[in-house]
């Protein structure tokens, strides 16, 4: 029986939680929604830094006490006749030709048998046993949260603010418009009407519990929860986005008979460019794309989308696109990014060892151009 050195089995603990707090702030590291200033994420960073710092002396230690131990055997141990240096490994054909079976096969052949050859197989250098440090201490899991498609809210004009109501602007061109003005003649008036409109930003949360047992005995999994539930706040937030996008009031057209979908999106592409807008997106249902994506199959070369991004939604009318300048035409309000609490103090969970998580954002979507949007419908 083996008796295992207590110093490299608490040296292995020390290795094998450092590797789950690093794991752990690896995992939120990644996530889109990651926040650098989240007190669980630095929590888990500072953890990983002390734990590699006691890994490092405690490793230390044991190295001086490897060399004293050796320097010791050798003060203690009597003269030794000098080692004579071995010969080179032989090959297996090596020690079948020089063993006693094949000398004695040629007078045994005539009877048609043979001795039993053994060849010698050398050991691997390293047994499990002191493998063992080297192999994780358990399972490895893939716990990185799963990425969102692609999405509105980067595709508009963020706009940070410090508040939680806000005053945004919708301008519309009145009257007028520029011209050709031969020089010393009065240049056109062009008159725009400013619309000023009051809102609150909306506070989109969401909630979890799980144990404290779950947050020491497997933060890269609680990491991984903590991730999901930010993610959820996000794809409330698009929802919110895309949502006001369809109550807008936006201009609208019909795309060429019988093209379809296609027709209908690169129609209200060209609408925006005429208004003298950049269209970088286009929101449909996701029906509709897998018709456009298979349409492209066989009719499109280069970019199917020409040039913009497909926004997915689900709400969306079948037949119907939003084709426009999202950068210019919406703008996302925030008060704040998906921020992360954690606590154990709501009602009786401080002594029934439960943790609440809760993810939150303050933001509005609003359309403030909507002259650089269009909605386009496929012609019949």
């Amino acid at each position: 029986m083996t008796v295992k050195n207590p110093i490299l089995e608490q040296l292995e603990q020390l290795r094998s939680a450092r590797d789950t707090a690093r794991d752990a702030a690896i995992a939120m590291a990644a996530d889109e929604t990651f926040d650098a200033e989240d007190q669980s994420f630095k929590d888990l960073e500072a953890r990983a830094t002390g734990l590699d710092t006691q890994i490092g002396r405690l490793a230390g230690l044991l190295e001086a006490q490897k060399s004293a131990d050796a320097l010791d055997g050798r003060l203690s141990r009597s003269p030794q006749v000098p080692e004579q240096r071995s010969e080179a490994p032989q090959s297996w054909g090596e020690q079948f030709i020089n063993s006693d079976v094949f000398k004695e096969f040629g007078d045994r052949s005539l009877r048609g048998t043979s001795g039993k050859f053994e060849v010698e197989q050398r050991a691997l250098p390293h047994s499990l046993v002191s493998m063992d440090a080297a192999l994780p201490a358990n399972p490895i899991y893939n716990l990185t949260p799963t990425p969102l498609p692609p999405m509105l809210i980067p595709l508009t004009s963020v706009i940070p603010v410090s508040s939680n109501s806000v005053e945004y602007i919708t301008w519309k061109k009145k009257a007028g418009g520029a011209a050709v003005v031969g020089e010393g003649l009065a240049k056109p008036e062009v008159e725009w009407e400013p619309t000023v409109v009051p809102a609150s930003l909306d506070n989109i949360a969401g909630r979890t519990s799980f144990t404290r047992q779950l947050a020491e005995d497997a933060p890269a999994v609680v990491a991984y929860i903590n991730g999901e539930l930010q993610a959820d706040v996000t794809r409330k937030a698009e929802t919110e986005a895309k949502a006001a996008l369809v109550a807008a009031t936006l201009p609208a057209l019909t795309g060429p008979a019988g093209a379809g979908v296609s027709g209908a999106i690169r129609a209200g592409k060209a609408a925006v460019v005429n208004a003298g807008y950049a269209p970088n997106a286009f929101l449909i249902h996701s029906d509709d794309l897998v018709a456009l994506d298979l349409e492209s199959v066989t009719n499109f070369r280069g970019d199917p989308y020409w040039g913009m991004t497909p926004v997915v939604d689900p709400n969306a009318t079948l037949g119907t696109v939003i084709v426009g300048d999202f950068k210019a035409g919406v703008a996302h309000y925030r008060r704040s990014s998906v921020a992360l609490y954690m606590t154990d103090s709501h009602a009786s969970n401080f002594a029934l060892n439960i943790l609440d998580a809760l993810a939150e954002q303050r933001s509005k979507t609003v359309v403030v151009r909507p002259a650089a949007l269009v909605e386009a419908t496929a012609g019949a």
